[in-house]
């Protein structure tokens, strides 16, 4: 048998190819090339970072997030006592503003009284119903805060009374309010009007 013959009938390995060969026919005692069919992929060996450090960037952006909670808290806190001090001292200032535009109708109706009970007298009908709108006017305006500044007799105080001038009484003691000229109020505990008065001297 030929080494040609020999050659042919050689048993390949299942997935090798056998490459041809221009110097291998007729040539004695060379073995045919074998190529694989796949060629090895390389191994990539996965990064691993060092778990001590992971933890500690965690640890350091759960502290970030923490604080940045609490002062996103504090900040709404402050807005919300912020927003409900304003609201009070809104509603103070619209009530405070109305009521001092009601002294003056208020004024007229205690005027005309005076008035009408020195001209027809206090059982005179006209006398009577103003009295009566006048009560319920203040009736009105008390229940919104106001009240009046007690004077007549009381000790002169200058956080409550406006003192026009000083005259003799025989009723009064010295330094006491002997005359009320004009009415004072008070809304709430804050005055709203220093009421105007003589002074005994």
């Amino acid at each position: 048998m030929s080494k040609k013959k020999k050659l042919e009938e050689a048993p390949v390995e299942e997935g090798a190819v056998v490459g041809e060969c221009s110097s291998c026919e007729g040539a004695a005692g060379e073995t045919p090339v074998v190529e694989t069919a796949e060629a090895a992929e390389p191994v990539v060996e996965p990064v691993v970072e060092p778990v001590a450090e992971t933890v500690a960037e965690a640890v350091s952006e759960e502290a970030k997030l923490k604080d940045r909670l609490l002062r996103l808290q504090a900040d709404f806190d402050n807005y919300r006592k912020r927003m409900a001090r304003e609201f009070i001292e809104n509603r103070e200032q619209a009530a405070k503003d109305v009521m001092e535009a009601m002294l003056t109708p208020l004024d007229h109706l205690d005027h005309a009284l005076s008035s009408l009970a020195k001209t027809a007298g206090e059982q005179d009908p006209s006398y009577q119903g103003v009295r009566l709108v006048r009560t319920e006017f203040r009736s009105v305006m008390e229940r919104f805060g106001l009240k009046g500044i007690e004077t007549l007799g009381k000790a002169f105080d200058p956080t409550l009374h406006e003192a026009l001038g000083a005259i003799p009484s025989a009723e009064a003691k010295e330094g006491d309010v002997a005359i009320e000229v004009r009415a004072g109020y008070m809304l709430g505990n804050r005055v709203l009007r220093a009421a105007q008065v003589m002074v005994a001297q």
